[in-house]
């Protein structure tokens, strides 16, 4: 239970009381958010009512016992508050109307308990009330003055809407913002810094597509949203959304051969890359003489690197919505840090001086089989699997003839960019199927 919050509540109170004589009286208001059972609003509401009666007994009387040790409390939680709110008024106006903050105070559970309805709050009858409640708080209730907010409840299934929709703490308090307080578990903390982060990808997206001239209709929904979290319930959403995995490693196109007008388009983007940056060959200690990476270089620019990747197109459109994914996850990496070097291999091509080719899966549809080549015990080459930096991100391009499994038809030259992402710079993003 956390007394803290009281206290902060009650010295908001009791700044309202004294303030009704300027005209600035309005409710106050304390929610308090514990889980959908009915038992802990129960639990909740009476240990407030409990501690709202001892605090008024001792308030009452200066030769208590815990009086003096209650007023410190009080008192350093008003210094608090006077911090980040502007009042005339003392810690010693606080402490002359503190017992009526208390004791006025009404205590209602927000639930279906008695009447199997969520009673109204008359807010005209009393001019501080402390909520208790679980789905009657969750949404479309106004608490009206609501300055302390104190939430022990877990996220549930992680809607983001509904995660929104309880932070009945934002907006619209402008005038007692300095008043407000807001206690919450950690689980909670996470989870509304993450929608923070969330709606901001949100309005990044429509900023850059209205900037572009054109108009809402057309936006494409693309967004950042933490593993943890949902947008919504499922049964709501009407546009099919594709989301990309929320754990690091590795990100592949599944069919970049399809379509040789886009294969060709997506060589000469190798191409181009390949002629834009200094590029030197790779070989690790112990490694045969003769195995070398051909084109590899550890100090480009994420940036800059962005620039020339996010040319290259799929015919396939789960293809397609990945690459976007990925560049929109990308391109937040650099732009939070201009100067952040990436790593990039060129592997088998035409730089190589080998003509590799693979082959496709019998699958419906196809898949090139074993794109990465692996291990060489002879060579000690540990295969091109762990070429890769747990410290940033790392690229592979990889140029086969990908011949199909009757051997029948060949696709010559077919660049492939093969994306490893450590753990830690991964963020999951959705983003609007297009029909």
């Amino acid at each position: 239970m956390n007394k803290a919050g009281l206290r902060d509540y009650f010295i908001g109170v009791a700044i309202g009381l004294l303030e009704e004589d300027d005209h600035k009286g309005r409710n106050r208001s304390m929610m308090i958010h514990p889980a959908v059972p009915k038992d802990e609003h129960l639990m909740f509401a009476r240990w407030v009512k409990q501690t709202k009666q001892n605090w008024s007994i001792i308030l009452q009387d200066e030769r208590h016992e815990s009086y003096s040790e209650l007023v410190e409390e009080f008192k350093g939680s008003a210094l608090e508050i006077f911090k980040t709110y502007v009042t005339n008024y003392t810690f010693d106006d606080v402490l002359s109307v503190l017992f009526d903050a208390v004791e006025e105070t009404a205590v209602v559970e927000l639930n279906t308990r008695e009447k199997n309805r969520i009673p109204s709050v008359d807010w005209k009858g009393e001019y501080s009330w402390i909520l208790v409640g679980g789905i009657g708080l969750d949404r479309g209730f106004t608490v009206e003055g609501l300055t302390v907010s104190y939430m022990p409840r877990s996220t549930g299934v992680g809607n983001a809407d509904n995660i929104q929709q309880r932070a009945r703490f934002f907006g619209y308090k402008k005038g007692y913002l300095g008043l407000c307080r807001i206690y919450l578990t950690s689980e909670n903390i996470d989870a509304f810094t993450d929608y923070v982060t969330h709606e901001e990808s949100i309005r990044r997206s429509i900023r850059h597509h209205l900037e572009g001239g054109k108009t809402l209709k057309e936006w494409r929904r693309t967004y950042f949203l933490d593993q943890s979290l949902k947008p919504t319930r499922s049964s709501v959403i009407l546009l099919e959304m594709y989301q990309s995995k929320g754990r690091g490693g590795w990100i592949i196109p599944d069919h970049p051969f399809e379509d040789s007008e886009i294969v060709s388009e997506n060589r000469e983007v190798v191409d181009d890359i390949i002629a834009s940056f200094e590029l030197g060959s790779y070989s690790e200690e112990g490694w045969n003489a003769k195995q070398v990476v051909p084109k590899f270089s550890g100090g480009i620019r994420l940036a800059d690197l962005l620039q020339k990747i996010g040319q290259l197109r799929y015919k396939w459109p789960d293809d397609n919505l990945q690459h976007s994914a990925l560049m929109l996850g990308l391109e937040r990496l650099a732009s939070e840090e201009p100067d952040m070097q990436c790593c990039f291999y060129a592997l088998s091509g035409p730089w190589s001086g080998v003509d590799a080719v693979r082959t496709l899966s019998d699958k419906v549809p196809p898949k090139i089989k074993n794109l990465f080549q692996g291990k060489n015990a002879k060579t000690n080459y540990p295969g091109a699997r762990a070429l890769v930096s747990e410290e940033t991100i790392t690229f592979q391009v990889h140029r086969y003839d990908v011949q199909a499994s009757d051997k029948k038809r060949t696709i010559m030259d077919v660049p492939i960019l093969a994306v490893y992402v450590p753990d830690h710079l991964m963020e999951r993003v959705w983003v609007e199927r297009q029909v």
